[in-house]
């Protein structure tokens, strides 16, 4: 299909083909593998502040992944967002 004629969606004033949703969607999941393993180090070396903050934006980045997915019609693959290692 061509890129103008695929169907899209806006979200956060941004507009997304379907393939561009599948990509923003990836790019969401890595962004919160990345955040827990941060806040994972956070916690391991005692700094409770940082781990909290890290926290907080893990809770906003699942809120977005969550919103964005409903939005695009995307399911959620929570087995992309599992940190497989400490």
């Amino acid at each position: 299909m061509k890129p103008e004629n695929r169907p899209k969606i806006t979200f956060d004033g941004v507009e997304y083909d379907d393939y561009q949703a599948t990509q923003m969607q990836r790019k969401l999941e890595r962004t919160i593998r990345k955040q827990k393993r941060r806040k994972a180090a956070f916690e391991a070396a005692g700094q409770t502040e940082d781990a909290t903050a890290a926290g907080a934006r893990l809770r906003a980045l699942n809120a977005k992944y969550t919103a964005f997915s409903k939005a695009a019609g995307l399911p959620r693959q929570i087995e992309r967002m599992r940190v497989e290692y400490p």
